[in-house]
């Protein structure tokens, strides 16, 4: 199931979204350039619900430097 969301959408609708429909992903594209903070931040809210086991996922326009901080920043 997927669950489409704007770039309005507050990050912890799609995190309550993933926990309600007991999603096993959550994918996220970003073209914003705003990766190095949502990606981490959704991460964390599915720790902090209680749901760590959703795997967290996304492409978009992310530069190479910016991969090693990311895979650090979210990694379970």
């Amino acid at each position: 199931m997927g669950v489409n969301v704007n770039e309005t959408s507050k990050l912890t609708m799609i995190a309550t979204a993933a926990v309600q429909e007991d999603v096993d992903v959550i994918g996220l594209s970003i073209l914003s350039g705003a990766h190095m903070t949502l990606f981490p931040r959704v991460r964390q809210l599915m720790i902090e619900y209680g749901r760590p086991d959703i795997l967290v996922t996304g492409g978009g326009i992310i530069p190479a430097c910016s991969l090693r901080i990311i895979r650090s920043a979210t990694s379970a």
